[in-house]
């Protein structure tokens, strides 16, 4: 008996439904099947009624969740009795390019001044491919020491405990919009905004957020349509996929281009005056920052001051 199938049987006692629960363990259908097979034969009792309305708990099942349950709960008892005991310990963040060349970057300076032995990971990848790793790491609870620092809504927060059944904490750590990106010798240099019209006029310099792929969180980003949109109207003469190349691009004129306000805190050529920012008259996407964190686990203190840390930076 492993702990793993007492997981599985939980779920599909939550959702009653074998592919439902799947989803949300983000394994394969058979694989769960068999899982809870296995179980069945090793307790020499059966589990689980499958029906045509969906999959119900028979009377030993019921007190086998029960017991799992219990189960579950003492394991992350223990663990969390370790970390809390634990000089160091290590903080898992998955975060997005925009937030990690700024604003992370800080903030993570900050923390390992207060906090010099805690260790601290840091997954990069675009959104909603970063939401996407973090909601998979964070289904089990296995690993409750994982935070998102990410774009995102309240809806999409609301999303992440529908699927994995696991609530969740959220900080709001600041408000953002789209606005355009030009270089000091740019003709639009003297100007104070911009229009859509006028920034068609130029060769535009496109961010690639993400490859075009089946990922299930793409039509739920915050990345929205509006801004492919928009350099679909234009002249895109260059598509990169970093950050850095990007801004280096625009610092040196060879086009402009729109992005998040944010992207720029801490940035060289922006506080050098080789990058100006252009808000934009007739087009506005707003944008969200939230610090997310799974709920139901004592915080260290060490987690607390990271958090601190975090939403201060992120204040200014």
């Amino acid at each position: 008996m492993h702990l793993q199938q007492l997981f599985y049987l939980l779920e599909v006692g939550k959702t009653h439904s074998i592919s439902q629960a799947a989803e949300n363990l983000f394994i394969t259908q058979p694989t769960l099947s068999i899982a809870i097979s296995n179980l069945e034969k090793e307790l020499g009792c059966t589990l689980l009624n499958r029906t045509k309305s969906g999959v119900y708990p028979t009377e030993a099942g019921k007190k086998a969740i029960c017991i799992a349950s219990e189960i579950t709960s003492k394991i992350g008892e223990l663990e969390r009795l370790g970390e809390l005991e634990s000089k160091e310990f290590g903080i898992n963040v998955f975060s997005i390019p925009s937030l990690n060349s700024g604003f992370l970057q800080e903030a993570l300076i900050r923390f390992h001044q207060l906090c010099p032995s805690a260790q601290v990971n840091v997954f990069e990848e675009k959104p909603p491919i970063a939401l996407a790793c973090y909601m998979k790491e964070i289904a089990h609870l296995e690993h409750p020491h994982y935070y998102g620092i990410l774009a995102a809504t309240s809806e999409l927060i609301h999303s992440i405990h529908k699927r994995t059944k696991i609530d969740i904490e959220s900080y709001l750590l600041r408000e953002d919009e789209m606005c355009c990106l030009i270089g000091a010798s740019s003709p639009l240099a003297n100007a104070d905004t911009i229009t859509i019209e006028q920034f068609l006029e130029y060769p535009l310099i496109q961010y690639q957020f993400m490859p075009h792929s089946s990922n299930p969180f793409y039509k739920d980003a915050v990345i929205l349509e509006e801004y492919d949109a928009i350099f679909k109207q234009g002249k895109t003469c260059l598509t990169v996929a970093s950050l850095d190349v990007l801004k280096q691009l625009v610092a040196n004129n060879i086009g402009i281009s729109a992005m998040p306000k944010s992207m720029l805190h801490g940035d060289e050529n922006f506080m050098q005056g080789k990058i100006k920012i252009l808000p934009f008259e007739d087009f506005y996407v707003p944008l969200e920052y939230y610090l997310i964190h799974p709920k139901n686990y004592v915080l260290t203190d060490t987690e607390k001051t990271f958090i601190d840390v975090i939403q201060k930076v992120f204040e200014k």
